[in-house]
């Protein structure tokens, strides 16, 4: 993020129409090529990474112009650093924002999860979570 970026005609943050939040991750997508991620992942993985990406995604909510598109990119598969992330940033934002469909030829894609399990930082519980 810019924080101190400023619009020239203006003392307002600049905002863009588009706006891509490639957000840090457990890796947990990559194990096909990187095998040494699945030697260090384990369930809590993902949700050490939870309020960064979180943060990183209100950043760019907030740069957002009216009207403009927001992509999240995370290479992780879980939920937690995926669905819970936008979900938690969509209900934090009321109904300022809104997800939207996407098409790209040849590619199939499957809708998100609404409700998946989240590992306890205690390592016995899990707790379910729905949207």
């Amino acid at each position: 993020t810019y924080p101190g970026l400023k619009a020239s005609t203006s003392d307002e943050t600049s905002k863009f129409d588009r706006v891509l939040c490639d957000v840090p991750c457990s890796g947990d997508g990559t194990v096909r090529k990187a095998l040494g991620v699945l030697s260090t992942w384990s369930p809590l993985s993902g949700v050490s990474f939870h309020a960064t990406q979180l943060a990183i995604l209100q950043q760019g909510l907030a740069s957002l112009k009216p009207g403009g598109l927001l992509a999240y990119s995370t290479c992780a598969l879980n939920p937690v650093e995926c669905e819970a992330v936008v979900a938690a940033a969509l209900w934090e934002t009321s109904e300022t924002f809104e997800t939207v469909a996407i098409e790209l030829p040849g590619l199939r894609l499957s809708a998100g999860l609404a409700s998946w399990r989240v590992p306890s930082p205690s390592r016995v519980k899990h707790h379910e979570i729905s949207v």
